[in-house]
């Protein structure tokens, strides 16, 4: 559904709250709130053309009577001055109960057997009009950069919209991206301390998505980044997201221009149990590793194939011929050789086995060299 059908539907949803077919008073504030739209120009524009359409019928009630829209002098007047009346006409409400429909039918759809690409999730604050710019901004960079579908998380305000919107969609996604704003201090009566705090929606959804990729172990990449003058806490400060701070929005993008194109392989990975099974098989195996060959391992992974006097020298492991042996019998990692092996100046070089890369990217791409 296009985003003024859904503002349309929120409309008549909010309306259908009233009492049978009695006109329904409201504000433009109170509007806003019922229908989860913060654009208040939004919400007139698609009131204006509801109206034009003859599915709505707009009055305000003055001197003990209604007065049609059409004797106000401005919409300034009418929407943002005091309260207006919205009635569904009879003509309007199949438009209304078709929109329903399609909201349901695309609800229902199921997200993990879609035949499309796989899913970032884009969870980006919209208090504000910057915000909510930033955020379609990331989307399109994300499908431009990644070759995967983005999905902009937007606020929702029913149960039915949190589980078919935001737990659906965190549930198959294969990338996360977090943009926490400030939304105001927080003063602790007892201390008297004072702290900045960031978006409750942006708080939960990294919580959704640490849960789904950590205990039900789901693969899914993750990009943060946290206003500067906000504190760590609860959750957030226990998960190893490694954010980054941020005091301009373009630092963000700037960001993620350079670290999206890492994400294409992204593309190409398919959820299954075969992914899940897979990543266990790693896990398991980089367990069976001493820190000096996981450390070796790290190091391929950041700079792929490397001559073997060049690692030795680089990761200076207690026991190279051990540490690089242990990877290799794991399977994780695999030797080549340049020129003759029977002659002098034959070169040996190690590389991350290509069948554990994207994995291994999964479990240690944040890790820095050691």
């Amino acid at each position: 559904m296009l985003r003024s059908e859904k503002i349309e539907l929120a409309i008549y949803k909010a309306v259908s709250r009233g009492p049978g077919s009695v006109t329904f008073d409201t504000t433009m504030p109170m509007l806003s709130q019922l229908t989860g739209e913060d654009d208040h120009a939004a919400i007139a524009e698609r009131l204006k053309a509801l109206a034009a359409e003859n599915r709505i019928l707009l009055t305000k009630f003055s001197g003990g009577q209604r007065w049609p829209r059409s004797l106000s002098h401005t919409d300034a007047t009418f929407f943002f001055t005091g309260q207006f009346g919205i009635e569904i006409v009879p003509q309007g409400r199949q438009y209304f109960e078709e929109l329903e429909q399609r909201s349901e039918q695309e609800a229902n759809k199921p997200l993990a057997v879609r035949p499309a690409e796989p899913l970032i999730f884009v969870s980006c604050g919209q208090s504000t009009h910057a915000e909510r710019i930033l955020g379609q901004e990331i989307a399109n960079l994300v499908e431009q950069k990644t070759g995967c579908r983005a999905y902009f998380a937007e606020n929702q305000n029913t149960l039915e919209g949190v589980t078919e919107n935001i737990l659906k969609r965190l549930n198959v996604a294969a990338g996360f991206i977090a943009i926490m704003h400030p939304r105001g201090e927080v003063l602790n009566s007892a201390t008297g301390k004072k702290w900045v705090r960031g978006s409750v929606w942006v708080e939960q959804e990294i919580a959704i998505a640490a849960f789904i990729s950590q205990a039900l172990q789901q693969p899914m990449r993750v990009r943060a980044y946290v206003h500067e003058s906000i504190l760590r806490e609860g959750l957030r400060s226990q998960l190893h997201l490694n954010p980054k701070s941020f005091v301009e929005d373009f630092e963000i993008v700037n960001d993620l221009t350079v670290e999206l194109p890492t994400w294409r392989n992204l593309a190409q990975r398919q959820h299954g149990e075969f992914d899940l099974a897979h990543r266990r098989l790693a896990e398991e195996k980089l367990a069976k590793l001493s820190p000096a060959s996981k450390r070796l391992v790290i190091y391929l992974l950041h700079h792929g194939k490397t001559e073997q006097d060049a690692l030795a020298k680089t990761c200076r492991a207690p026991d190279q011929f051990e540490a690089i042996q242990q990877a290799s019998r794991e399977g994780l990692v695999k030797a080549s050789v340049a020129g003759n092996p029977a002659r002098p100046g034959t070169l040996y070089f190690w590389e991350v086995n290509p069948a554990f890369e994207a994995v291994l990217k999964d479990l240690l791409g944040n890790i820095g060299d050691q």
